[in-house]
């Protein structure tokens, strides 16, 4: 079995280095992946650029994540 965890990509005040050490700390807990979600109505930042820095702080985990809708709101 593979198991993974979500990054907090769609909470409020979240930033890219956060996401970064999310991703570290969750290789070394021994998870096999990570992902994201995109919420159309709010703010969150963008998907595909999330998993972009989770894969810079890890090795081994797998990332994941629905694509970015082209009807999504702007990130900030």
């Amino acid at each position: 079995m593979r198991i993974g965890v979500g990054l907090p990509a769609a909470v409020p005040g979240t930033d890219m280095t956060t996401l970064g050490q999310w991703a570290a700390d969750s290789e070394r807990a021994g998870f096999d992946a990570v992902g994201v979600i995109d919420r159309l109505l709010y703010d969150n930042l963008e998907p595909l650029t999330a998993l972009a820095a989770a894969s810079s702080t890890s090795t081994s985990v797998t990332t994941t994540g629905m694509p970015s809708s082209p009807w999504s709101a702007p990130t900030r």
